[in-house]
């Protein structure tokens, strides 16, 4: 590549992290003070927290984003359902709302007080039906079912209900942070 048109892709580059950065209100002097810690170090952390219930899910989850971008969490979310057997017709209805969640696939991904919304497998390949879901309060686990404890605040009292795992696909609502980071891997992936 020439050095202009190499040196007008790195100015291309900066703008772009430049504009990123101001619409997320980082400075450079966020990004200086930032400590970036040795992978040994690292390894010693996660051995520790994975220990700990949510926070080795956090970090686990945190790590895999740096893969992701929104438009692959959307690709996920779609391959998803089509694997469940979701009818074409019901699919973009149910990714619009489905935008800002991810796939819970295993029991420990369920984190307390984050929102979750399910479907129920009895409904998918008809006519799917993605309930309003509520803020994880726990799992319930008994010899003849495993349950998900959802807490929905409506404007007279919270609504405390389970959901059982085995009978409902669910989805777990993003952080802002974690969308920020989804749409910033979307840019630098362009």
């Amino acid at each position: 590549m020439p050095p202009k048109k190499k040196q007008k892709e790195n100015d291309k580059q900066q703008l772009l992290i430049q504009q990123i950065m101001a619409s997320l209100n980082i400075t450079m002097d966020d990004i200086e003070n930032t400590t970036i810690q040795s992978p040994e170090k690292e390894e010693e952390e996660e051995k520790s927290d994975s220990e700990g219930s949510e926070d080795a899910f956090l970090q686990g989850w945190t790590k895999n984003l740096e893969n992701l971008s929104m438009k692959s969490l959307h690709d996920q979310t779609r391959q998803i359902l089509r694997q469940y057997g979701v009818n074409e017709h019901h699919l973009p209805e149910l990714m619009e709302k489905l935008a800002d969640y991810h796939f819970i696939e295993e029991i420990d991904e369920f984190i307390n007080g984050r929102f979750i919304r399910y479907i129920p497998l009895n409904t998918i390949t008809t006519r799917p039906s993605l309930k309003s879901g509520g803020v994880c309060t726990g799992i319930k686990i008994s010899q003849l079912l495993t349950c998900v404890n959802l807490v929905l605040f409506t404007k007279r009292a919270p609504l405390t209900f389970l959901a059982k795992i085995d009978e409902n696909i669910f989805f777990m609502k993003c952080t802002t942070s974690e969308k920020n980071i989804l749409t910033i891997n979307d840019y630098l992936q362009k």
